[in-house]
């Protein structure tokens, strides 16, 4: 599972410029070979809009497909890629319970306040551990979440021992979903 972040849906497409180039190009080649029947007199008519028609029509194919695969990189390079968990630890708190925090790297899709769902990944599936809440965004950019709702004590525990086989498997996503909402309160 790759942790770099590949970059966002508009470097994605400013960086193809390329394509870009492409699509300009036969913009400006459609306008020039679309005068130049008009500017001919002697043209007939009905050969420039046959002429029209077959230039128009190549130039939507290659419009097409360069629109459609700068899309597609846009697609993939917009694939969530989640931060690392640096750290997992706990809180001490005298009128409270103590409170399992987690340290992860900087990423752009976290921000201050918002909930997020962690998960375990095994080498099959997700499964829901716990939501949290973002509590803090350091100035080195490491982002401190607080697991407000969690489902077993047992992968509590290893989060605060600060495991780092157990660490390096979970999986933090910015947003809770209906099902992990549903989940949580189904208990």
């Amino acid at each position: 599972m790759p942790r770099s972040h590949k970059g966002s849906y508009f470097s994605s497409i400013v960086s193809s410029a390329s394509d870009a180039f492409v699509i300009v190009t036969g913009l400006a080649s459609l306008g020039f070979f679309l005068l130049i029947p008009w500017l001919i007199s002697n043209y007939p008519f009905a050969q420039y809009i046959l002429t029209s028609i077959v230039i128009l029509l190549l130039f939507f194919i290659v419009v097409f497909f360069k629109v459609s695969r700068v899309f597609f990189n846009a697609y993939k390079a917009s694939e969530f890629v989640p931060p690392r968990v640096v750290k997992g630890y706990a809180v001490k708190k005298k009128v409270k319970e103590d409170k399992v925090c987690l340290l992860i790297d900087e990423h752009p899709l976290f921000y201050f306040d918002i909930y997020v769902s962690i998960y375990h990944f095994d080498s099959e599936h997700e499964e829901l551990l716990a939501i949290g809440r973002v509590e803090n965004i350091q100035s080195d950019g490491k982002i401190n979440i607080t697991l407000d709702y969690h489902f077993d004590i047992e992968d509590l525990n290893l989060i605060i021992a600060n495991d780092a086989t157990y660490l390096r498997k979970l999986i933090v996503k910015p947003m809770i979903t209906e099902t992990s909402i549903g989940e949580l309160f189904d208990e």
